[in-house]
């Protein structure tokens, strides 16, 4: 079974292939995501030189990319939290990392809590 397999029968959370790989993506791009949205926080604008470098405010571009990537941040947290405790660790860092799941559940059970948290990923970013 390939490793990103999505069920396509009897599945009430199946998205279009291409929305679910993107969902993937969104996962695995969280820790620099969570990372960047920091930085900008705590970069400064380096003061005024009086030389213009580009048109436009930087400031609002800052706190417009800010704002996306705070969205994401929630989307992926708010997902996971709609999670039973006990799977949400194992799902994210299978998503993430393509670490293998843990013994405490069979595979079909982790795959449909996956599934699951990618849907609810794309539902909170008003993909679906």
């Amino acid at each position: 079974m390939p490793r990103n397999y999505q069920h396509t029968k009897n599945n009430n959370y199946w998205m279009p292939n291409a929305l679910y790989r993107q969902m993937i993506y969104i996962f695995r791009d969280y820790e620099r995501t969570k990372s960047e949205a920091e930085e900008i926080l705590l970069a400064s604008s380096g003061g005024y030189s009086g030389i213009k470098s580009a048109p436009g405010d930087p400031t609002a571009n800052k706190a417009l990319k800010y704002g996306e990537m705070i969205r994401i941040i929630d989307a992926v947290n708010n997902a996971l939290q709609q999670l039973p405790q006990e799977y949400r660790l194992g799902v994210f860092n299978n998503i993430t990392y393509g670490s293998p799941f843990p013994a405490i559940a069979h595979r079909n059970t982790w795959s449909t809590w996956r599934s699951r948290a990618l849907f609810y990923t794309a539902k909170n970013l008003h993909r679906l």
